[in-house]
């Protein structure tokens, strides 16, 4: 796998993963909304964290 494929594609995953938050984020709240992004930046960590693993 080229290395810029994988990097497109953890890029589309932390966009993806940004959009989710913002979905799920209760825009009436700036405090469950901070809450609903830190959520969304764990899961996409946690999802370049296996992407990585699955490079080496």
């Amino acid at each position: 796998m080229n290395q810029y494929r994988v990097w497109r594609g953890i890029g589309a995953g932390v966009l993806a993963g940004a959009a989710v938050g913002l979905l799920m984020t209760p825009a009436h709240s700036s405090r469950g909304g901070r809450h609903g992004a830190g959520k969304a930046m764990r899961t996409v960590g946690n999802m370049i964290d296996s992407i990585t693993d699955v490079m080496r």
